[in-house]
């Protein structure tokens, strides 16, 4: 699957025509923190998985996610405007938290990279997406 619609906003993956919508946060709890955070990932594939329970089948969504690393020891450092985080341009490595179901997508939101990012302290600040609202 390349786009997935939920609550009228429609996420990409990374193998959609376009990679608009195919970077995300994730409400993620990770390391050894105790609540979850919106983590920035970029969206690589949805795929579904379908579960036969007593002849009734249950289908999930999932999407596959490359996580952002923290920047340094900022935690997701904010600048002056609250939406504005700095991150890593780097992704952790892929283990078994890349799969995510897809009702713990928080929202879009848009990506650019700053400095010299061929350096080991190359970042990308992380824009928060407005959401939309249904009535």
């Amino acid at each position: 699957m390349k786009t997935v619609t939920l609550m009228d906003q429609n996420y990409c993956s990374v193998e959609a025509r376009s990679r608009r919508g195919a970077y995300a946060q994730v409400l993620l709890h990770a390391d050894d923190r105790d609540e979850a955070i919106a983590w920035p990932c970029e969206i690589w594939f949805f795929f579904r998985h379908v579960q036969v329970v007593n002849g009734d089948p249950t289908e999930h969504v999932f999407a596959y996610v490359r996580w952002y690393n923290i920047h340094g020891d900022n935690d997701g450092r904010r600048f002056v405007d609250p939406f504005l985080e700095t991150w890593c341009s780097s992704f952790r490595v892929e283990a078994m938290d890349c799969i995510v179901p897809v009702h713990r997508l928080y929202g879009q939101v848009a990506v650019v990279k700053y400095g010299a990012q061929r350096s080991v302290n190359a970042r990308t600040v992380v824009i928060s997406l407005p959401k939309k609202l249904l009535a």
